[in-house]
């Protein structure tokens, strides 16, 4: 299964971070999975926040690597 992803043009912006990635862990939580995919549009990292690995990885990446979402 594919981790959940979510895209967020600039998951930096007032109040767009933690709207965004409440719902994404609730549906990590709900799905009992581990990491989860924010797609933005230059920002990259990685953070966790209840015990969930959370990737910020920039739209111009994603779409070029093939095998991003491999052993998710």
């Amino acid at each position: 299964m594919h981790p959940p992803i979510l895209v967020a043009s600039d998951p930096t912006a007032f109040g767009v971070k933690e709207r965004e990635t409440s719902a994404l862990v609730a549906a990590l939580a709900e799905f009992r999975l581990k990491r989860g995919l924010v797609i933005t549009s230059d920002h990259s990292g990685e953070e966790r926040i209840e015990g969930r690995t959370i990737h910020y990885v920039p739209f111009w990446k994603w779409v070029l690597t093939d095998d991003l979402l491999s052993g998710w």
